[in-house]
């Protein structure tokens, strides 16, 4: 595994001066080093990332607006802190901003999480990660999914790191930078259990092989995915196990590449064993636990801090008399006098739609249950414990006061998983974003 190319094998400085600035100034071409548009040399479908990566900040503008998603950066930087903190020297952190950065938006969470101290930046597509180059980022980027070979020009061009797992990828990549006189950058992913993507254990040889072959490619990393829970730790420890003999193998028969990384954030936390000499902080960035674990009330991870809240602003308020049945279908009927109020949020937001009706929004600290089912628009919540008037504030997922709402406890009440509540917010609420 070669371990020299273009880019170095050190993480760049991140007190110099110059870096602070380039990964927060505008879009500038990565590899020229002037502001000018950058036109990668690929099919042009590849050049313009989807609505949602152009216009990742979705700043809020309008004065009257009504909801808003809130982003504390502050928060983004300090976790990813303490996640370095947490896994100590020699093991470095990827901070997966994939989806959008789970919802919280991609530009500003990746400049956060470089700030922190991230030495590399996890994506899922090429399109996420020519988003991230187009606005200035430098940091190493690795396309955590696989990827079509007419994309390889486009991530060769942008010096995005690729996973691989087949010939047919390989391939493709030595011809993209045999054509461009540089050096594309592999993370050869191995299958280790889960049944996912990934070359077999007894496949991998034939593919080091290969990319030995092509004078064009660097393995940059070695890599692999576990897909158990913490509470199916037989099958996990199993995994470990195999994942342990795999690495251990090839890595005393062939030069260590620059990352050998094969935990999440719950394995980061679990399995100290395969944390390896880089670890793929997702859930753990945002401040979401993955799991409920003892190291997360110790410190330094005791201070994690959920980055994102949902804010609205009530529309309208009611008198709602005893028997009165609300929204859709009438599966909630309030048998007592109710003051109600209308919050314009609901599902075509990304704000889950319990099977039953369910839920709450917080109001001046208060807990305001949600009356009937959540509509694709807004909401109606009992505001009678709670001394608010059309205009104020509601807090739908957040912390108000001594009180919050995670995303555990919507992921718990829609049954889903937390991944699925911050990752499936609309692009129709802006964000407000704090330093």
């Amino acid at each position: 595994m070669r371990h020299a190319g273009r880019g170095g094998p050190h993480a760049p400085d991140r007190s110099d001066p110059d870096h602070q600035r380039r990964v927060r100034e505008g879009p500038r071409d990565h590899a020229r080093g002037h502001n000018q548009e950058r036109v990668p040399r690929s099919d042009r479908s590849l050049q313009t990332p989807r609505v949602g990566l152009q216009l990742p900040d979705r700043q809020l503008t309008a004065p009257d607006q009504q909801a808003w998603i809130h982003v504390d950066l502050g928060a983004i930087r300090s976790n990813v802190s303490c996640v370095s903190e947490f896994v100590g020297p020699g093991v470095e952190v990827m901070a997966v901003i994939k989806a959008d950065a789970y919802g919280h938006g991609i530009i500003k969470t990746a400049q956060a999480a470089i700030e922190g101290g991230a030495s590399c930046l996890g994506v899922a597509t090429v399109y996420e990660g020519l988003s991230l180059r187009e606005a200035g980022i430098e940091d190493p980027i690795v396309i955590l999914g696989l990827t079509l070979p007419e994309a390889t020009s486009a991530i060769v061009d942008a010096d995005l790191s690729a996973t691989v797992s087949a010939a047919e990828s390989v391939e493709a990549l030595q011809e993209a930078a045999a054509a461009q006189n540089t050096v594309a950058k592999l993370h050869l992913k191995v299958d280790t259990g889960m049944g996912r993507i990934g070359v077999a254990p007894d496949g991998v040889e034939r593919l080091l092989d290969l990319i030995s072959s092509g004078s064009h490619l660097e393995v940059e990393g070695l890599s692999t995915h576990i897909g158990w829970d913490v509470d199916q730790l037989s099958e996990l420890q199993k995994q470990v196990d195999r994942i342990q003999r795999t690495f251990d193998q090839l890595l005393s028969s062939h030069p260590r590449p620059r990352w050998v990384h094969a935990a999440n954030s719950l394995v980061t936390l679990s399995q100290p064993a395969v944390r390896y000499n880089l670890v793929r902080a997702g859930l753990l960035t945002y401040g979401i636990p993955p799991c409920d674990h003892p190291a997360l009330r110790a410190a330094p991870l005791d201070a994690l801090t959920a980055a994102l809240s949902i804010h609205a602003r009530i529309t309208q308020v009611r008198e709602l008399e005893a028997g009165q049945a609300v929204s859709y279908g009438g599966h909630t009927v309030v048998d007592r006098p109710t003051r109600a109020a209308i919050v314009p949020v609901g599902y075509g937001d990304g704000y889950p739609r319990f099977p039953s009706p369910s839920g709450s929004a917080l109001a001046n600290g208060v807990r305001c249950p949600i009356l009937g089912v959540i509509c694709m628009d807004q909401m109606v919540i009992d505001i009678s414990d709670a001394d608010v008037d059309i205009g104020d504030e509601v807090i739908l997922l957040g912390t108000d006061r001594a009180t919050s709402i995670t995303a555990a406890d919507l992921a718990l009440l829609a049954q889903r998983i937390p991944y699925e509540i911050v990752t499936g917010l609309g692009a129709r609420l802006p964000y407000r974003y704090t330093p």
